[in-house]
């Protein structure tokens, strides 16, 4: 999902003081100056800092909504498009935006302790802790060829062996998760209090990636009811990481029809070349665009997502077809363009650039409604 180089190499950086300084969002600074290298961050933030004016409207909107547990959406949309959301009430603001008090009440047969209890008791079974360290990967990869072991234990066991692996390449030059860090502990709970949860949908990669961006504003208890009201909720992922993937291959073949539709010329131009949204979107998408190089970015539009749901996800992507126009016209072969897409240059994505176009990019739930209905069509006629 992610250009990201290893933790180790990370670490290494770190360690040799070839990479000493950490960004405002806590991510390390290299010397890595070429957008297309692996690894490559931008730390040159373009979102506006936040002024007292906005930060007093954000705070007399929480705590009205902490009072009577409702708020005004066109407020919020009104303050989140001129300021943004201040640093230090996020994690308030999310919580608000994603309803979680109506969340726990919906789950209230999902207790946080005992599921987190039921983790732990489960891995200690294997005699395995939290940490995603290698000796536990090891022992989990060892009782995966236990042939004593139920379907169901064996899935799970499964699900724990990706996550710890994925745990450690989640934002791995970010400094809450150099080295073993609680919040990677947290990473790997989480996500395995969510398979005890859905064990149908269980894990699926681009699930860490959500899960470590609310870790780093949130605590566990609160980035769980966060991640279970995104992965949950029709509004929001439901469907995302199911194992046919059927709602990011709906979304996928929307967004190209709605390419052809607002750009006709782009969208003749990836048909031409066989280029399948599917071919890069789909990181976009489960991952909430955290591949991005410009935090200040991908936070922008994952915030939009939780006030709006998923819907802005085709907005951020619509978005960005438009201001890469241009340069992918310009592309002679799907290559290029497949990989210019993975590897989004911060001049063109950058919070200053990017985010006001996804503001004026519109997708209407019409919008979408008419495109199933154009694909459905199609699908009949190929039939």
């Amino acid at each position: 999902y992610h250009r990201l180089v290893s933790s180790e190499t990370v670490y290494y950086l770190w360690f040799h003081g070839m990479a000493t300084a950490f960004d405002e969002y806590g991510f390390l600074v290299r010397n890595v100056n070429e957008e297309d290298e692996e690894g490559y961050r931008c730390h040159e933030y373009s979102v506006p800092t936040s002024s007292n004016t906005a930060i007093e409207s954000w705070t007399t909107l929480c705590r009205d909504w902490e009072h009577n547990k409702n708020y005004s959406h066109s407020k919020v949309t009104h303050l989140m498009k001129k300021h943004g959301i201040p640093k230090p009430l996020k994690p308030s603001v999310w919580q608000m935006i994603l309803n979680i008090d109506s969340v726990q009440k919906v789950y209230a047969h999902v207790q946080y302790e005992s599921f987190a209890e039921r983790v732990q008791r489960r891995l200690s079974d294997y005699s395995i802790s939290l940490q995603p360290s290698q000796s536990n990967i090891q022992k989990l990869m060892a009782a995966i060829g236990d042939n004593e072991q139920t379907k169901d234990s064996l899935e799970w066991v499964k699900a724990a062996k990706q996550i710890m692996l994925d745990a450690v390449r989640t934002f791995p030059d970010h400094s809450m998760f150099i080295g073993d860090t609680t919040i990677k502990e947290n990473l790997v709970l989480i996500l395995l209090m969510y398979v005890e949860y859905n064990p149908v949908v269980g894990y699926c990669q681009g699930m860490c990636y959500v899960a470590g961006l609310l870790l780093m504003d949130l605590c566990a208890k609160d980035a769980f009811w966060c991640l279970l009201s995104l992965l949950e909720g029709e509004k929001y992922l439901l469907g995302f990481y199911s194992q046919s993937l059927v709602r990011v291959k709906l979304y996928a073949d929307i967004f190209l029809l709605m390419v052809k539709q607002r750009n006709f010329e782009l969208g003749n131009h990836l048909e031409h070349l066989h280029i399948h949204p599917l071919m890069f979107v789909t990181q976009w998408l489960m991952g909430l665009f955290t591949g991005i190089c410009c935090w200040d970015t991908v936070l922008a539009i994952a915030e939009l997502m939780f006030l709006e749901g998923a819907h802005a996800l085709l907005r951020a992507a619509l978005a960005i077809m438009e201001v890469c126009s241009s340069e992918l016209l310009a592309m002679p072969t799907a290559d290029k363009i497949i990989f210019f897409l993975q590897h989004l240059p911060s001049r063109l994505v950058c919070h200053k650039n990017l985010i006001p176009v996804i503001w004026n990019t519109t997708v209407h739930q019409s919008d979408i409604d008419e495109c199933q209905r154009l694909l459905e069509e199609q699908k009949t006629a190929e039939n």
